[in-house]
This record gives C-alpha cells, structure tokens and sequence, in this order.
C-alpha cells in the first residue's frame, strides 16, 4: 500500500517491533499518540465488561490508526497485533502541526474518520438485522477486497487469521461461525490453503449473498416486526482455534 505523501516524513521515523498477541494500547489507557503500521496487521476492538469482544476494523500496512481518539482523554477501544507488526508512534501534537502545515492532510485525516463512521454504521445495521451467514459473507467479502493479493474471483488472503477473530469480526460464536464457514466451503465460496491462507471466491460469495437475500426476504409487516426484536451477539474471548 502506497502511503499518503504527507505521511512520508512519519514513516521514516523509527519503528517499534511488535510480537503477535501484543497490544499497542488498552481502552482507557491515555490517548498522547497515533499510530502507523509500517509492516503486519492490527485488530481494533471493543471488549464489553464480560469479556466478550467485537473486532471493528483490521488496520493494514500502511494505515494510521488512533485517529479516532484524538483530542479525546483515553483511546475508545483496544489495539493488538494479529502478527508480527512494526508500528512507528506519532505524538498527536506531531500529528496537528503536520495538519496545520499542509490542509490537504486535515481534508484526508477528515475523510478517513467520515469513512471509520461509515463502517461503524454499517456494523450496527449488520449486527441489529442481518442474519449471522449474512454477516459473515459481508466480513469475507471485505477481508478479500483489503487484504488479498489478487484482483481475481478467486482470491487468496496471505494474513493467518484465526477462526475465533472472524467470528469476532461477525459478531457471532466461534462454533457458530465454524458450523458456517464448513457450509461456504462445501458451496466453493471459500477454501483453504495447505499453510491454513483463506481463499475467497468473490464471485461465488456474490452470487450465495444474492440467494440469501432473496430466500429471506419478508413481507414489510414482519420485517418491521423482525428489525424491533432482533439483538445483535458478539463473541465472548478465550478460544483460540484457526482456520482449519
């Protein structure tokens, strides 16, 4: 991923190596700094008081994350290497005096937060009223349009991502989302490779996205009825089985 040009002089600052498993900060800890990911991959999360967790978003090579917190006392939520990562850390008022040289930065650095909204909203929605192979369908269809090498159908993801993380990611149990991701192999939509790589076929995913939809479409009455009841679940932390 090319980085913006105004993250250039960040990204030649030195970077801090991180082990898979290792958090680059806690929610409630003080939010001083934002953070580059020069190399790996980093969840970001929410974790209610039980324990159970809901992964937001993966920050990828080359991505600043923190931003959301800026100006805010304490960071919203939890940031952890899903592998091997080097982070580079920016002081926040490194950060707004790099804004206050160049607006084009402000208009990005506004553009990306209006983008992180987005996708919050649209996780909302999928967890209040889509069925739960309805989301993981939508979290496979975003790991092979961010992360996967290949513009093909048929894409491989190179990232190890453990089962239990995209179950997080779908707001569903481990075994649940196990049960489901079975079914979608079977189906073509996904496979695996011999090291444990996930590989998605958009175009299947795309058409079985479409038979759901039409296999669970409702009269408006119900539907209405379906959106004031139905409550999203998230996945309680502890299991730590892969793709497999």
């Amino acid at each position: 991923m090319v980085l913006a040009p105004w993250w250039q002089s960040f990204s030649a600052r030195p970077a801090r190596r991180l082990a898979a498993g290792a958090f680059v900060y806690l929610k409630g800890d003080t939010a001083q700094s934002v953070y580059l990911l020069r190399s790996g991959l980093v969840k970001i999360s929410v974790v209610w008081r039980d324990g159970r967790e809901l992964i937001v978003r993966l920050a990828r090579t080359g991505e600043l994350f923190g931003k959301t917190s800026l100006g805010a006392p304490e960071y919203g939520e939890h940031a952890r290497a899903l592998e091997p990562s080097e982070i580079v850390e920016i002081p926040a008022a490194d950060l707004v005096a790099q804004m206050a040289r160049d607006p084009g930065a402000v208009a990005a650095v506004f553009k990306e937060l209006a983008l992180r909204l987005r996708e919050a909203r649209q996780t909302v929605e999928g967890l209040a009223f889509a069925s739960t192979m309805e989301r993981l369908c939508l979290v496979l269809g975003k790991l092979a349009s961010e992360l996967a090498q290949s513009d093909g159908p048929a894409v491989m993801i190179p990232h190890y991502i453990r089962q239990e993380d995209v179950a997080r990611m779908a707001g569903a149990r481990r075994e649940v989302v196990s049960g489901l991701l079975n079914r979608l192999r079977e189906k073509g939509v996904i496979g695996y490779s011999r090291k444990g790589s996930l590989r998605v076929d958009r175009d299947a995913l795309d058409r079985y996205v479409q038979s759901l939809l039409k296999s669970s479409r409702v009269p408006v009455s119900k539907r209405d009825n379906l959106q004031h009841t139905r409550r999203p679940t998230v996945f309680r932390v502890g299991d730590s089985s892969h793709l497999e």
